[in-house]
Parts: structure tokens; sequence; C-alpha cells
């Protein structure tokens, strides 16, 4: 059975404002006692996301956005990245790590107005919560050895 000593999960995307927000937001309250998961790029944390966190009674209101500056010397066991121009950057950055590329549109960036760009955050919120709940499904019923597999630093699509 997979071990469930302390891990730290980061995920990242383009701006850190909106898909790797809700991926931090998520994935905390599923993970396993004595996890850390982080969140990183370059811009502050949408009001939107945390009102879609809020609606699924997650209170995201202490997370901060960080760049990869502030947390490359961290250590880090797996990267989610949610959006193609962080990969490259994300692998140089962290070449130990398993690189997971769950690459999805930035919801914040949908045309039509606030009321469809409350719906594609929602969607994408609502996604990663089924993405992780697989993910996390995957690894804890793995036998012998960690299912994240020997990919580190090579990019890996996950579930």
């Amino acid at each position: 059975m997979f071990s469930r000593s302390a891990r730290t999960l980061l995920c990242v995307c383009e701006f850190n404002s909106c898909p790797s927000q809700l991926a931090e937001g998520v994935a905390r309250p599923l993970l396993p006692a004595g996890w850390r998961v982080l969140s990183a790029g370059l811009t502050r944390v949408s009001d939107e996301v945390v009102r879609a966190l809020h609606e699924i009674a997650i209170d995201s209101r202490d997370q901060v956005s960080k760049s990869l500056d502030d947390i490359r010397h961290e250590h880090i066991d797996d990267v989610f990245v949610l959006a193609r121009p962080a990969v490259d950057i994300v692998r140089a950055t962290f070449p130990e790590a398993r690189i997971w590329e769950w690459l999805m549109d930035d919801p914040l960036r949908v045309e039509g107005g606030p009321d469809r760009v409350r719906e594609a955050v929602r969607s994408a919120r609502d996604e990663l919560q089924r993405r992780f709940g697989r993910w996390l499904a995957a690894v804890s019923t793995a036998t012998g050895s960690d299912p994240t597999g020997p990919t580190t630093g090579a990019g890996r699509r996950g579930p």
C-alpha cells in the first residue's frame, strides 16, 4: 500500500490568480494529514476564485499568491501545471519533482461578461476537484510503489 508520508504538492498556472489558486483550494481538504499544497504564479488571487471556493465551503481567504521564485527552495514532490506557458519553467525550477500536466484554459479570460466568467470559474473548480479526487484515489490504492512513477522532471499527463 502507498505510504501516506508527508508530501508537498505545488499547483502552477500562468498568473496564480485563478486555476492554481482553485487547485490549491480544492486539494487542501482532500489531502491526507501532514500533506501540504502550495500554488505559484505572478498575480494576486481573484475575488471570483475566493467566491467559487466559498460556495463549496472552502475558506481560501488566507491563500496568498506566490511566484516560483518565492518557493523555488521548497522541497516539492509533485507539481500540477495548469497552463502551457508554465511547463518549461516548472521543469527547470523543480527538476526532481514529478510533473503533472493538467493544462486548462484560464476561466478569468472567458468572454461574455461576469456571469460567464463566474460559470467558467465554477466549472474549472469542479473539474479540479474531480482530477484531484481521481489522482488521490490512484495514489492511495497503488501497491508496491508510488503510482506517479519514475517521471521525475520529465512531465506526465495526469488523470
